[in-house]
């Protein structure tokens, strides 16, 4: 079961919780990131910054309970943050700023994948994992109206040219198209001008396999044909929503147990279910929650951060460190939209 923690303007309690009941239910929340296991009203007065009785603490925890921020996994035991915890915990993290170590770290990554636009997915993932020590996800989606901006072909042999293809919000793809025959300059020029003709400037949600036809038919010449499969190939490559996945080996280097780690595999092998989960986050940083029916408490989390391009995102166990990632993402997330923003100018 997955459960969105999406923004401080979702309703629930904790609007009506004093402030010390919030200052326990961070407490508990803390304590269990560290150690997994139920938290006692007596560790909880231990860290309290004012003087409260252990007997105060467990009658808030027992209203907490009430109200499903706590759960009780054993009739003696202490108390566990449920999700609804969780959510309310790093609400109030969505405003944390990183620090200049991790802002110098993430300046210096997002230069270095400027210079490698064409795999910006690959290329973006794998820097947020190694700055997170996460596994990421990145999501590329096109704005509704994107189309071809450019079009390039090559001579790569004597029967093979590079189709290179660049979409107006700044999203490419290049592949090669091999034919039967000796491919010459008057075969490029001519494969030039049906691209400026009927490919470029067109909108990508117009590249249907009956639009294809059409093309191939408006040429009438059988030698177009693999010109225009492999163009059809790449394009629809590029409307199908692209997911990037980076960093697995950090699955047991992050968990917390063997428990955290299978659950994460599990979780991430389900590729379509990351896929909705991303596509469905709509704030600047959505927080999903995973548990099954038999857990106690959230077993793993995904953070998610909206750019210009799409969303990009860790996911782990629930027990991180959102203190470091939320903000890290964030800020990676903002400076990632800006290099495709200017990339995007670049094309005008």
């Amino acid at each position: 079961m997955l459960k969105s923690a999406k923004s401080k303007k979702e309703g629930d309690d904790t609007e009506e919780l004093t402030n010390r009941q919030k200052q326990i239910l961070c407490l508990m929340v803390k304590q269990h990131i560290l150690t997994g296991e139920p938290i006692s009203s007596k560790a909880i007065c231990q860290q309290f910054d004012t003087a409260v009785s252990s007997a105060t603490i467990r009658n808030e925890m027992n209203y907490l309970t009430s109200l499903g921020f706590l759960e009780q996994p054993h009739t003696s035991a202490g108390r566990v943050p449920t999700a609804k915890a969780y959510r309310m915990y790093v609400n109030g993290l969505l405003d944390s700023k990183a620090t200049p170590g991790v802002k110098k770290a993430i300046d210096k990554a997002i230069h270095e994948i400027a210079d490698n636009f064409e795999n910006l997915g690959d290329s973006a993932g794998k820097a947020l994992s190694e700055i997170t020590g996460l596994p990421s996800v990145m999501l590329f989606s096109h704005k509704d109206n994107a189309y071809v901006k450019r079009f390039e072909i090559l001579p790569m042999g004597k029967k093979t040219v590079l189709l290179v293809l660049v979409t107006s919000d700044a999203l490419s793809k290049s592949r090669l198209c091999k034919f039967n025959f000796e491919v010459t300059q008057k075969d490029v020029a001519a494969f030039e001008a049906v691209a400026a003709k009927l490919i470029i400037g067109t909108e990508l949600v117009k590249f249907t396999p009956a639009f294809m036809q059409t093309l191939a038919g408006v040429s009438n010449d059988i030698n177009f044909i693999p010109f225009f499969n492999t163009t059809f190939e790449m394009i629809n490559d590029l409307n199908r929503e692209k997911l990037s996945l980076s960093g697995e080996e950090n699955l047991i280097v992050s968990s917390k147990t063997d428990k955290d780690a299978l659950s994460l595999m599990e979780f991430i092998s389900r590729r379509d279910a990351i896929i909705s989960v991303l596509s469905s986050a709509s704030d600047p940083i959505s927080i999903v929650f995973g548990t099954t029916d038999k857990s106690t408490g959230p077993q793993n989390s995904m953070i998610v951060a909206s750019h210009s391009g799409g969303k990009i995102g860790v996911i782990g166990p629930s027990r991180m460190s959102y203190e470091e990632v939320i903000p890290s993402i964030a800020y990676f997330a903002s400076k990632l939209g800006e290099i495709i923003d200017k990339a995007i100018k670049d094309m005008e």
